[in-house]
């Protein structure tokens, strides 16, 4: 993607952009006090080597499990009991042995994982949390790793469904 690399020296050189709903953002009258920038990434793809050189970079670490779980208590407001099960399951995911996404899900796909099934009214479960995994789950080759893997406890997730339909 040379266009992004090519605006982004731009806006980096420049130190002046502009944000819809705030207008321009232009260089400071005081040298000292150029803007930073932080640029997030998911590691899809390198920068460029120009690119590099004018970066900082800093790593992070999943939250661990205590930690997500507070999290998930304070911005869903569900109970540390269920807290704590979606932050174990979602740990267990990210060390999983043989079940190995292109990315990895995240606090923040805890977190939308929790809302989507608050608002369906359906229970912070494991089987659910496996159930609803097209909300966590991102890559296609990813789908049929995780099928894969998961196959047996998938189907005893759905079955208890299947048997209410049926009957």
């Amino acid at each position: 993607y040379p266009e992004f690399d090519t605006l982004l020296f731009d806006i980096l050189e420049k130190s002046s952009f502009v944000i819809p709903e705030i207008g321009r953002i232009g260089k400071p009258k005081e040298p000292l006090m150029r803007p930073i920038f932080v640029i997030t990434s998911n590691a899809l793809r390198e920068l460029s080597s120009p690119l590099k050189r004018r970066a900082n970079y800093a790593y992070f670490q999943f939250l661990n499990e205590v930690t997500e779980a507070e999290v998930l208590v304070t911005k869903t407001g569900i109970s540390r009991a269920d807290a704590q099960r979606v932050a174990m399951f979602f740990r267990e995911l990210r060390e999983h042995r043989t079940f190995r996404p292109s990315h990895l899900p995240s606090t923040a796909e805890a977190l939308t994982t929790v809302r989507t099934l608050l608002q369906g009214g359906v229970p912070l479960t494991r089987a659910n949390l496996l159930r609803y995994h097209g909300v966590w789950l991102k890559g296609r080759d990813d789908f049929q790793s995780f099928y894969r893997v998961f196959a047996d406890e998938i189907q005893a997730a759905v079955q208890p469904t299947l048997t209410a339909v049926a009957a």
